[in-house]
């Protein structure tokens, strides 16, 4: 029996906890994967030392291109490596928390912008790509975006009522970047002719780190976008609405990502998921 054909996968912010579990159970599967990072010797470290990636793998199955989000051809030349246009894109860029003496918004990102600006960079780079016709990857479709967003971008409410001076207050500049980030994805996705074959919007609660629980230990529970849950519903296409929890661990995201987005079919696209332990 022929081997079924295996996505080839790029990664924006690799040296983030999420998207480096997930990167990481792709290169022990055996994935072509490729990542953009401003320091590709930080990343190689973090694979190799913590993650226990062998030399060789990361040799033979990962390419590492240092650049920056903000720059157009940056992306371009990422997106490009191989010569052809990947199967899934991994978006989790974030910026670095920092303090601040605030009653309004005690947290403040490093570049408030990031998310938002870092996606309107890779729209316009993937769009240049598809109408220079770089080829499509081994699956033969336009690129999935499956994106690491956060909870309470949602109509439908999708975390406990303790969490909400937590989300709009602590943590509200990092969330409005996020909900520009998801502005700028809805305005591409579900539009006629988008640069992506389809998406997947992962929203999480608050990420602890330590160890793995498990994939037995995830609740998953997903929403259509805001924009087409009417259109869907009429369609008699129910959701199965929001996992809610208070908090699960990076490992748990970036696997569960692996196993049922980057490994996923049709049927965990389109949706937004919520997932707990």
């Amino acid at each position: 029996m022929a081997r079924a054909r295996q996505p080839t996968l790029t990664v924006f912010g690799a040296t983030g906890n999420c998207a480096a579990h997930a990167l990481v159970a792709a290169l022990k599967a055996g994935l072509n994967c490729i990542t953009m990072v401003r320091t590709p010797a930080k990343l190689r470290h973090l694979l190799e030392d913590q993650h226990k990636i062998p030399s060789n793998t990361l040799d033979s199955n990962l390419v590492v291109v240092q650049g920056n989000i903000k720059s157009t051809e940056d992306v371009k030349r990422t997106l490009t490596t191989s010569g052809r246009l990947p199967d899934r894109i991994l978006f989790a860029v974030g910026g670095s928390p920092i303090m601040q003496f605030s009653l309004v918004a005690p947290i403040n990102l490093d570049d408030p912008h990031i998310c938002e600006e870092g996606m309107k960079t890779l729209v316009t780079a993937l769009r240049s790509c598809i109408t220079n016709k770089i080829p499509l990857g081994p699956l033969g479709i336009r690129p999935v975006l499956i994106t690491i967003s956060t909870i309470s971008m949602s109509s439908r409410r999708d975390l406990p009522y303790l969490y909400y001076p937590l989300e709009y207050w602590l943590v509200n500049i990092p969330r409005k970047d996020k909900k520009a980030l998801e502005d700028v994805i809805w305005s591409t996705v579900l539009e006629d002719d988008s640069p992506f074959g389809d998406f997947a919007m992962v929203r999480p609660p608050l990420l602890r780190g330590g160890a793995a629980l498990g994939p037995e230990k995830v609740r998953a529970g997903w929403v259509w976008p805001d924009q087409l849950r009417q259109e869907k519903i009429a369609q008699g296409e129910k959701e199965a609405g929001p996992a809610i929890g208070w908090s699960i661990a990076k490992a748990d995201v970036g696997r569960w990502i692996f196993d049922n987005l980057i490994m996923g079919n049709d049927s965990s696209f389109g949706k937004c998921w919520t997932l707990t332990s």
